[in-house]
C-alpha cells in the first residue's frame, strides 16, 4: 500500500496536479513527463469511462477546452477520443498529443512515480446522502462502481497496487475501491468543512483526507496523522510555506519546479 505520510517518507511531497499544468497540456503524457523532470513526487490524474466503458485520463465533463473535439466525453468512445489533438490547445509543440488510457499511464508510471489516481464523474453528491449510502450499503449507483471496478482491476493487472492510490470526491467510489482492494490506498476528497474528518476517513475505508488548502491547520493535522491518516492538500493560492509548517504530508503543485524552489528550499 502506498504511504505518503511523512513520517514514512521524511519529507513533504510535491505532486504533480495533472502532470505539471502550468508547462505542458494537462493529463497528457506530456505533462506527465514534464511533472516528473520537474522534481515531483508523485503525479496526480484524472479518470474517467469513454462510451465504450473504457478508463481514459481526462478532467473535464466537455471535450472542446481541453481538445479539438466536442460534446461530452463520455459520450465517445475510445477510438473516437484517440483520434482528437489534446495538445495544440495549450501550445503547438504539443500538437497530435493524444488522450492516454489509464493503461498507458500506469505502463509509463510503474517503477518511475507513484500516482494520485482520481475517480472523476460530472454529477455532485453531497456528503451527507455519499456517507448514508455507504453506511446502508446500497449498491444501485452502477456508474460508481463500474469506474471504481475497472481502475481496481487495472492497477492490480499492472501489480501497482503499492504505488497507487484512487482518490475522489465521490465517497461510494472510494467505498467500492475499499471493498473490492483493501490493500490499495484511498484519499477522500473535500472543499467544505467536515464535522468529522477522521470518522469520514473510517467510514470509507479511506488513508488520506485531502481538503482544500483553506481548511488546514496544525491542528487538523495532528488529529490526522494522531489517527494514522496521511494530510494531502490541494487548490489555487495556496501558502505552502504555512501548509508545510502546518506538517501535510502532500501539496498539488501546477509547476512543481517553482514550488519546490520558492518553498521547499532545502526539504
Amino acid at each position: 500500500m502506498l504511504d505518503t505520510r511523512r513520517v514514512t517518507t521524511g519529507k513533504v511531497s510535491i505532486v504533480g496536479h495533472r502532470g505539471a499544468i502550468e508547462c505542458a497540456p494537462e493529463n497528457t503524457l506530456a505533462a506527465f513527463s514534464e511533472g516528473l523532470a520537474q522534481g515531483a513526487d508523485i503525479i496526480e490524474l484524472d479518470v474517467q469511462l469513454s462510451a465504450d466503458g473504457q478508463v481514459v485520463v481526462f478532467h473535464n465533463e466537455w471535450l472542446d477546452k481541453t481538445t479539438n473535439g466536442r460534446g461530452r466525453m463520455t459520450d465517445k468512445t475510445l477510438a473516437e477520443l484517440k483520434a482528437l489533438d489534446a495538445g495544440s490547445w495549450f501550445d503547438e509543440r504539443f500538437a497530435g498529443e493524444p488522450i492516454p488510457t489509464l493503461k498507458e499511464a500506469l505502463t509509463w508510471a510503474k517503477g518511475r512515480v507513484p500516482l494520485f489516481v482520481e475517480l472523476k464523474y460530472s454529477e455532485y453528491v453531497d456528503l451527507a446522502a455519499q456517507l448514508a449510502q455507504v453506511r446502508s450499503n446500497k449498491k444501485e449507483i452502477v456508474h460508481d462502481e463500474a469506474l471504481a471496478a475497472a481502475v481496481v482491476a487495472q492497477i492490480a493487472a499492472q501489480g501497482m497496487a503499492d504505488q497507487v492510490m484512487v482518490i475522489s470526491f465521490n465517497y461510494r467510489a472510494l467505498h467500492q475501491v475499499w471493498l473490492r482492494a483493501p490493500g490499495l490506498a484511498t484519499g477522500a476528497l473535500y472543499l467544505f468543512p467536515v464535522a468529522d474528518p477522521v470518522g469520514l476517513a473510517r467510514a470509507i475505508g479511506a488513508n488520506a483526507l485531502m481538503p482544500m488548502h483553506y481548511l488546514v491547520t496544525p491542528e487538523f493535522v495532528a488529529l490526522c496523522h494522531a489517527a494514522g491518516l496521511a494530510v494531502h492538500t490541494w487548490g489555487p493560492m495556496a501558502d505552502y510555506a504555512a501548509l508545510s509548517a502546518a506538517g501535510v504530508d502532500c501539496m498539488n503543485a501546477d509547476h512543481p519546479a517553482q514550488v519546490r524552489r520558492d518553498f521547499m528550499e532545502g526539504q
